[in-house]
């Protein structure tokens, strides 16, 4: 309805002015991301603030982000992830592939084998790194499994990291999830610039529209002081 389009028009011409994107892009990623999320419209502008103030302190863009987040939204919210922890896993692997759609797809692979670990996968993280996969024969959460999971690999060399990226995530989206593994600290500073992220995106607007008046203003003075020496 009108009352609940409303922030999605607004936050959406303001990613357009702030974050560079075109009136399409802008729009298709709020309402795909959110859809994901199963978040209300009233959450567009958090969502903005984590991708514009990420962005502006990480090798990503808001164009980038957002596309990883589009697709990663609904394995996200299964795991109960908001969006400052969902950009903080995403961020670091972005920085390395430079593509947020190759990005997201590699976690949400490592996410989905995480959720129903193999034989061998369940092995790996119970019998070798000691990773509880239940507790009183309930499964545990599969984002604690997934953090234990970063945490037990920090001490380990590129040979066994390497080993448990294919392992866990397969071959073929192994060097992504590498990513993962080897930027934890990293991915800690992002969700930190995340929370902290409130209000980015229309501070950033507020300085980019001040900066167009004052190069205007310093056009119009420029075209003055000519007429008047011509």
């Amino acid at each position: 309805n009108m009352s609940d389009s409303l922030p999605l028009v607004e936050q959406s011409l303001l990613a357009v002015n702030a974050a560079d994107l075109t009136t399409q892009q802008s729009s298709e990623l709020l309402i795909g991301t959110l859809a994901g999320f199963q978040a209300p419209a009233e959450e567009a502008a958090r969502l903005l603030d984590v991708l514009n103030g990420v962005s502006n302190n990480a090798g990503a863009s808001v164009s980038q982000l957002g596309e990883g987040f589009k697709i990663l939204s609904p394995v996200a919210k299964t795991l109960g992830l908001s969006f400052e922890e969902t950009a903080a896993l995403l961020t670091p692997v972005v920085e390395v592939t430079r593509s947020g759609s190759e990005s997201a797809n590699a976690l949400r692979t490592a996410i989905s084998n995480l959720i129903k670990p193999t034989k061998e996968r369940a092995a790996l993280l119970e019998d070798e790194l000691g990773i509880q996969l239940e507790v009183n024969g309930e499964r545990r959460n599969t984002k604690d499994v997934l953090y234990d999971l970063i945490d037990a690999t920090r001490g380990l060399d590129d040979n066994e990291k390497q080993r448990i990226a294919t392992v866990i995530a397969g071959a073929e989206q192994m060097s992504r999830f590498l990513a993962v593994l080897n930027n934890a600290e990293r991915s800690e500073e992002i969700l930190k610039i995340a929370m902290e992220s409130g209000g980015s995106a229309l501070a950033e607007f507020q300085t980019k529209t001040e900066s167009a008046e004052f190069a205007l203003k310093q056009l119009n003075a420029a075209f003055t002081t000519a007429a008047a020496t011509a």
